[in-house]
Order: structure tokens, then sequence, then C-alpha cells
């Protein structure tokens, strides 16, 4: 069966590699962006620290354009 799914994926191989690997980093982000939040609140609003508000702000930014 994997032979015949691969024979069937020789054109279409380098695209589906990048969709496994771009399916791993959408899941990847899915589980930082709460763990980024919660540092948000913990070490920047709770804290009165507006320095880790904004490093962790601009980390979601970049989770959120990736």
């Amino acid at each position: 069966m994997i032979k015949t799914l691969m024979g069937s994926l020789r054109e279409y191989k380098k695209g589906s590699l990048i969709t496994i690997f771009l399916s791993v980093l959408e899941a990847a982000f899915e589980i930082l962006i709460p763990l980024c939040m919660a540092k948000v609140i913990d070490y920047g609003i709770d804290a009165g620290n507006m320095g880790a508000v904004w490093k962790y702000g601009f980390t979601l930014l970049f989770f959120g354009a990736a």
C-alpha cells in the first residue's frame, strides 16, 4: 500500500513534505501560544513589567504571522 501511495505522490513529493512540515509547525505553535499568553500575564501584567509584555507580545505576533 505504501508503494502504491508513493508512486502516486511522485510528482507531488515536495508539496507533500512541505505540508507535513507546516502541519507540525502549526501544532507546535498551537501549544506555544497559550504558554506565551500565560507568561504575558504572569511576568508582564501582574508584575507591572512592560518590557516583558512587549517581548512576549512580539513573540505572539511572530507566532501569528508564521
